[in-house]
């Protein structure tokens, strides 16, 4: 008989375990995590030449998705991206003036929803690129038409991600994504002639009712069609989304373990044949381009509700409400 550990994870009496071996290790008063109000109100994270901006607007809410989202709506839009300049124009006028900017990643949240505030985000750091200043955004695969694409060229964006997910009709229902695999395969084409340095797809194993070998189909579909990287990761299921609420856990943490791997294994051999080279425990990226990636860096610095900074040996967050502009900080672990 064989064991699915993918939800046996999600009992009472594994977070029971995991708690209890978390504490033993890094003791009482830091197990479980909380975040609180700093004592000093005018902390703020040192400067940093990497910069990720968090816009949480989505036109529909995936079940699966742990990110600061909220649904979108125009006024909210227009409010948020004026809330976002004040907190980036107090930070760049405090003791720690940013460095010169190596990187800028919009995350979301849905960052193609909002156009408008990342073409006024890059006009705020312009004066601080770098030459070869990395300006990356996610882009939801309906939304990367010709005219929009070209806009997001035009406004300063040089490389841009791709939530495709899956190429799967019925899987892409179960995840919540409103597109056919044959818009999202038109996403990457209208990417690689844009004119963009890195289109980065990324895809989901693990998903239940997924095969391997439609899995693995899609993935050779998406390289084909011009993908520079890939970053193919497990369905993760939060406590805190619809898909990991313990009512729903049928639906979306059935795959075992045997399954997944074998996904993980063949993706591995398709990019490495394909002329990809392992850049991250998830991704693969062309041989020449460096690696498309959100906020793993030594430091970055983030603004916008829910977004994070990691200076000084320190974790930072914003608050998790997308119309307060407040921050807190971590608990020290």
């Amino acid at each position: 008989m064989r064991i699915n550990f993918q939800t046996l994870r999600h009992t009472r009496i594994a977070s029971g375990v995991r708690g209890v071996a978390y504490r033993a290790l890094i003791g009482d008063d830091t197990w479980p995590p909380t975040f609180r109000a700093p004592a000093d109100r005018s902390l703020r994270p040192e400067a940093s030449g990497n910069v990720y901006v968090h816009i949480p607007f989505c036109e529909t809410l995936c079940p699966h998705c742990p990110y600061n989202k909220v649904k979108a709506d125009p006024r909210a839009i227009s409010d948020y991206r004026d809330a976002l300049l004040r907190e980036i124009r107090a930070y760049s006028e405090g003791p720690a003036a940013p460095l010169k900017v190596a990187s800028l990643y919009f995350g979301g949240g849905t960052p193609s929803l909002a156009p408008e505030i990342v073409e006024d985000v890059i006009s705020e750091f312009r004066h601080l690129f770098l030459a070869d200043a990395e300006i990356a955004m996610e882009v939801y695969p309906s939304h990367a038409t010709e005219g929009f694409l070209r806009r997001a060229r035009a406004g300063g964006v040089n490389r841009i991600s791709l939530g495709i997910e899956s190429l799967e009709p019925l899987l892409l229902k179960r995840l919540g994504r409103r597109y056919s695999p044959e818009a999202a395969l038109e996403a990457i084409a209208q990417s690689k002639v844009g004119g963009f340095e890195m289109v980065d797809v990324n895809l989901i194993l693990g998903i239940p009712g997924q095969e391997v070998d439609a899995f693995l189909a899609g993935t050779r579909a998406c390289i084909e069609a011009g993908a520079d990287q890939l970053s193919a990761y497990p369905l993760f299921t939060f406590d805190h989304t619809p898909a990991g609420r313990s009512e729903n856990m049928e639906n979306y943490a059935r795959v075992d373990d045997v399954r997944r791997l074998r996904m993980q294994r063949g993706v591995a051999r398709l990019a490495l044949d394909s002329g990809l080279r392992r850049t991250s425990v998830w991704s693969y990226t062309r041989v020449g381009l460096s690696p498309y990636t959100t906020v793993t860096r030594p430091d970055y610095i983030g603004f916008g509700a829910g977004a994070g900074s990691k200076s000084s040996g320190l974790a930072l967050f914003n608050t998790f409400s997308a119309t307060a502009t407040r921050s807190c900080r971590s608990a020290p672990t």
